[in-house]
C-alpha cells in the first residue's frame, strides 16, 4: 500500500497513518462502525478445483458482513437503502459491482429484490481516496487488519488491535471481525457442481 515508488517514506507512513488513527479515535463510536473479514484464498482456490462454486473473496466477505454493517447504519439512521463507495483502484470493487449488478438486472425483470442484502444497495460506485479521505480511513483500517494476519510482529499489525481490538480487549471503533472463513465454511456454504 505505501510503496516507496509512490513517494512513501516511512516518516510520512507513520504520520499519515497516526492522523488517521487520532482522527478515527475521536469519533463517536456510535456514529461508525468498521468491519473485517479474511478469505483463505488457497482454500477457496482448491475448493473451486475441485468443482465448488465459490464467490471472489471480496463478495464471500460483502455476504458475510455487508449486511451487518447495513443492519446497523439502516437502524440507526433511519434509511433504508445504502450506497457503497471504493477507491477507484480498489481491486475488490469489480467482483462486488460485478455482483451487485447481476442482482439488479434480476430484479429488474422480476419486480421484487429476493435477496435481503444485495436488495438494499442503492449503488456500488468508485471514488478517489484522494477527494474522499473516508475511504483512505477505511483503507488504513484494512491494511493493519491484513497486517495483523499475515505478519502479526510487523509493526503496524498493532494498528488493528488498538483500532479494532482484539479477543481480550475492545478497540476504538465499534466493528465485526469474523474469523478467517476457512475451507470447512466454504465447502458447507456453496454447491458443488
Amino acid at each position: 500500500m505505501f510503496e516507496s515508488k509512490f513517494g512513501w517514506t516511512l516518516t510520512k507512513v507513520e504520520k499519515l497513518v497516526g492522523d488517521i488513527e487520532n482522527i478515527l479515535a475521536s469519533v463517536d463510536p456510535t456514529t461508525m462502525c468498521a468491519f473485517a473479514c479474511a478469505v483463505d484464498t488457497a482454500a477457496r482456490k482448491r475448493l473451486r478445483q475441485e468443482g465448488y462454486v465459490v464467490s471472489a473473496p471480496a463478495v464471500i466477505c460483502a455476504e458475510i458482513g455487508l449486511g451487518n454493517l447495513i443492519e446497523w447504519y439502516t437502524k440507526k439512521h433511519k434509511v433504508e437503502m445504502a450506497y457503497l463507495f471504493y477507491d477507484q483502484n480498489e481491486p475488490f470493487i469489480k467482483s462486488i459491482r460485478t455482483r451487485w449488478l447481476r442482482h439488479e438486472e434480476r430484479m429488474r425483470k422480476q419486480l421484487v429484490a429476493h435477496d435481503l442484502l444485495w436488495g438494499r444497495i442503492a449503488n456500488v460506485q468508485p471514488v478517489s481516496m484522494r477527494t474522499t479521505p473516508q475511504v483512505q480511513a477505511c483503507d488504513v483500517i484494512s491494511w493493519s487488519f491484513n497486517r495483523r494476519l499475515t505478519a502479526p510482529r510487523d509493526k503496524w499489525a498493532t494498528l488493528a488491535d488498538r483500532l479494532l481490538g482484539t479477543r481480550r480487549h475492545r478497540g476504538k471503533l465499534t466493528n465485526w471481525q469474523l474469523d478467517p472463513i476457512t475451507e470447512a465454511i466454504m465447502r458447507a456454504k456453496n454447491p458443488k457442481t
